[in-house]
């Protein structure tokens, strides 16, 4: 991995770290203002060499929390068996998969070789309450967004598993998020009903919900 980050004391407040895969971990270290000024450097080392241990490991570490029931907290999207669901996206490469987030995002496909290369997104999500229509797929609730004319064809279905209070105790839901892209010929309206049989699946293959 390769670091930058300045000298100066206004520089030392964000380090960008460049990991062998091309992508980037930014840290920031922020301070009110005093005088004299707070010296960033110091606390941004610190800051560093915490990341670059972790970074340097096989895969993050994850916190030690106890999970309310049904949570997915500690789910692995790629791990789940979905192939069988995965092969209604015509072309889709199953086996080219890309973990991100601890776990809890798994990218399909993407070939970056094909111009219009098919690819599935799978995502746990935290959002508000769905406020549109919604449908029932193994037990949840599920809400479909086709994508707009201004995007790429594609279409997500958000697959709901539990309810919970967030901050300022407002509510909230966590959501497993499906997002499908065939092809550019083919609408993202009519992209839905593969979003919703890959949701299907994996609704079987998830914690069952907290009733």
């Amino acid at each position: 991995m390769t670091i930058y980050r300045g000298s100066s004391n206004d520089d030392c407040g964000r380090t960008t770290i460049l990991l062998p895969n091309r992508d980037r971990v930014v840290l920031t270290v922020n301070a009110q203002a005093t005088t004299p000024p707070v010296n960033l450097c110091p606390v941004a080392d610190v800051q560093q060499a915490s990341a670059v241990a972790a970074l340097s490991q096989p895969r993050l570490p994850r916190r030690a929390v106890v999970a309310p029931p049904g949570a997915l907290l500690s789910l692995d999207v790629c791990a789940l068996n979905l192939d069988s669901a995965l092969a209604r996206v015509p072309g889709l490469d199953s086996q080219r998969r890309h973990t991100a987030f601890g776990g809890w995002s798994c990218l399909y496909g993407a070939d970056p070789a094909l111009s219009d290369a098919p690819f599935v997104t799978i995502e746990v999500q935290r959002m508000g309450p769905f406020d549109g229509p919604t449908t029932v797929i193994d037990g949840r609730a599920a809400a479909a967004f086709p994508g707009g004319p201004t995007v790429t064809p594609q279409c997500t279905v958000d697959l709901a598993q539990r309810s919970f209070a967030g901050i300022f105790q407002s509510p909230r839901i966590e959501v497993l998020a499906i997002t499908v892209h065939t092809s550019d010929s083919v609408s993202s309206q009519d992209q839905c009903p593969i979003a919703s049989a890959i949701a299907q699946a994996a609704g079987t293959a998830l914690p069952p919900p907290p009733n």
